[in-house]
């Protein structure tokens, strides 16, 4: 009788863990996806997505010019995130309107945004 018990109760700790660890990677995936579209034409945004075409700018040979927020979403994970379609003319190549994908982190204990990525044009 010990033996099955033991056997018993080794099984339930496995399958206890397995749906452990599926619960913790499905929450993470729904987390994921707490995304929010934003207005293209808010203040706040815009000003957002101009850093991102700034900081893009600093130290490369690029001259972008912000022009204006194609699409985007937010998400509040301790800190904004703010994930841009940007929509920049391209001093470099006669001005033309060209997009790029931006994601841009605020540090709000830092009081500072941070550039994750930014790429295009796309």
């Amino acid at each position: 009788m010990s033996l099955s018990y033991h056997t018993l109760l080794s099984i339930l700790v496995v399958f206890g863990c397995v749906f452990f660890s599926n619960s913790l990677v499905t929450g993470a995936r729904i987390l994921d996806e707490d995304w929010s579209p934003i207005s293209p034409t808010d203040p706040d945004f815009v000003k957002v997505a101009s850093f991102a075409v700034s900081k893009h700018n600093e130290g490369r040979l690029t001259h972008l010019v912000f022009d204006s927020i194609v699409s985007g979403e937010t998400k509040n994970d301790g800190g904004q995130n703010y994930k841009f379609i940007i929509a920049a003319k391209d001093g470099d190549d006669g001005g033309l309107l060209k997009k790029y994908k931006a994601l841009v982190i605020d540090r709000p204990y830092a009081n500072m945004y941070e550039l994750e990525y930014f790429e295009g044009p796309i």
